[in-house]
C-alpha cells in the first residue's frame, strides 16, 4: 500500500492522517494485529511532593492513594458538580506521580487541582520531553516481547515499568483502554523517536495514521475529551468512562453528585453512536427528535468501512438519508445497510431518543 497521505492537525500538533489506501486493513491491524500510532499531543503532568498522592487521590475517580510503584489506572478529574474536567491515565512511582492526558487536558488537570491547594505540599509541573506512541491490537504483545529489555512485561491493566528498546530507554504501560482491544504505550525521549520507531516496524508493527485510529475509538464507543465528553458531562454518562470509577476509594471532589446518580437512578442522558447516510454533519451540530425537541450535539465524525460496521438493530427504530438511529451497540441502520458515516453524540437533554440532524 502506498504510505503517501496528508496530514491533519490534533491540538495543534501535525500528525499523518493516513497511511493506507485501504481503511479497512488499517483498522484490522489496529484490532487484529499490530498499530503503531504516534501520539504527539498526549502530554505529561509530574505531582510531587509530601502530599502529592493523598492530594491527587482526593481529587480524581480512581485509586491512587494505594497504589504501588509500578501500578497504574485510567482516571479523571471532575469539578464539585461532578462534571468531567479532563480524563488521564497514571503512574505511581516511589516519590511522584505522573500523569497522561492530552495537551488540553493536561492544563485543565494543573488548573484545576491548583485551585484546591491551600495547605497541601504539592508541586504540579509539566513534563514535555516524551512522545507517546501507542501499540494496540492482539499482536500487540508479541511485538513488544521482541523489542522492550529490562524488565518483566506489566501484565495487570495500566501497570508500568521502565526498560529500553534499540538500546534507548523508555516507559511502558499496559493500557487496554485507548481502542477497547489488547494494547501497549510507550513514553519515548523526543530524540530517540526515530530508532525507537523503527524497531517496532522491523518486527511486525505496522505504521497506522490518525484517520484509522479514530474510527476504532468511534467504533469502540470511547470518547475524546473534550469534543465527545467535557464540562458539561458527568463521566457516568458514557460506558467506557463509567466502568473505570473506582466505588470503594471513599470521598473526592464530585463524589456525592456521582455516587447519587449511581446507587439512586441512572444518567437521563447518555453517550450515543449514530449511524446514518447522505451529508456529513459537522461537529457540534443540534441534533432533535422529529418533534424538534434536543437530544445532544454531533461530536467525532468518522466515514467507516462499511465491513467494519454490524448489523444490531430492531426494524422498529426509524432511519432514513436525513433521520438517525439511536444505538446502545454496534453501528448499522436497521434495513441492514452499509451507513456512510458514523458518529458520536454528545449527550443531550433526552435519553435514548431517535434523533436527526438539524439543518
Amino acid at each position: 500500500m502506498s504510505e503517501e497521505g496528508t496530514n491533519t492537525q490534533v491540538e495543534g500538533f501535525e500528525v499523518r492522517q493516513r497511511y493506507f489506501e485501504d481503511l479497512t486493513e488499517a483498522c484490522e491491524a489496529a484490532r487484529e494485529g499490530c498499530a503503531l500510532f504516534e501520539m504527539p499531543w498526549r502530554s505529561h503532568v509530574i505531582a510531587t511532593g509530601p502530599h502529592a498522592r493523598r492530594f491527587v487521590h482526593n481529587m480524581t475517580t480512581c485509586q491512587i492513594k494505594e497504589l504501588k510503584p509500578g501500578e497504574g489506572r485510567f482516571g479523571m478529574s471532575v469539578d464539585s458538580g461532578g462534571k468531567l474536567v479532563a480524563d488521564f491515565f497514571v503512574e505511581a512511582e516511589e516519590d511522584r506521580l505522573v500523569l497522561e492526558s492530552s495537551c488540553s487536558g493536561a492544563d485543565a488537570i494543573v488548573a484545576h487541582l491548583k485551585s484546591y491547594i491551600i495547605a497541601d505540599r504539592v508541586n504540579l509541573e509539566r513534563e514535555t520531553t516524551g512522545v507517546v506512541l501507542a501499540l494496540t491490537g492482539a499482536a500487540s504483545q508479541q511485538v513488544v516481547e521482541h523489542t522492550f529489555e529490562g524488565a518483566p512485561l506489566p501484565h495487570e491493566a495500566y501497570a508500568w515499568c521502565s526498560g529500553t528498546i534499540a538500546g534507548h530507554g523508555v516507559r511502558l504501560r499496559n493500557n487496554p483502554h485507548r481502542l477497547g482491544v489488547p494494547g501497549w504505550d510507550l513514553t519515548v525521549p523526543a530524540e530517540h523517536l526515530t530508532e525507537v520507531r523503527d524497531a517496532l516496524l522491523n518486527v511486525g508493527a505496522t505504521r497506522v495514521g490518525h484517520e484509522a485510529f479514530e474510527i476504532c475509538r468511534v467504533l469502540a464507543g470511547v470518547p475524546r475529551v473534550p469534543d465527545d465528553m467535557g464540562l458539561s458531562n458527568v463521566p457516568l454518562e458514557s460506558d467506557s468512562l463509567a466502568e473505570t470509577i473506582d466505588w470503594d476509594k471513599g470521598c473526592y471532589i464530585g463524589q456525592e453528585v456521582i455516587a447519587m446518580m449511581h446507587y439512586r437512578g441512572r444518567p437521563n442522558r447518555h453517550l450515543r453512536g449514530l449511524a446514518f447516510g447522505g451529508d456529513t454533519p459537522e461537529p457540534g451540530a443540534t441534533i432533535s427528535t422529529d418533534e424538534g425537541r434536543e437530544v445532544g450535539t454531533v461530536g467525532t465524525v468518522i466515514n467507516s468501512p462499511a465491513s467494519l460496521t454490524s448489523v444490531t438493530l430492531t426494524p422498529d427504530q426509524p432511519t432514513g438519508l436525513s433521520t438517525l438511529t439511536c444505538l446502545a451497540e454496534g453501528f448499522s441502520d436497521a434495513d441492514g445497510d452499509d451507513p456512510s458515516h458514523v458518529l458520536l453524540v454528545r449527550p443531550g437533554s433526552l435519553y435514548g431518543c431517535p434523533p436527526r440532524v438539524c439543518t
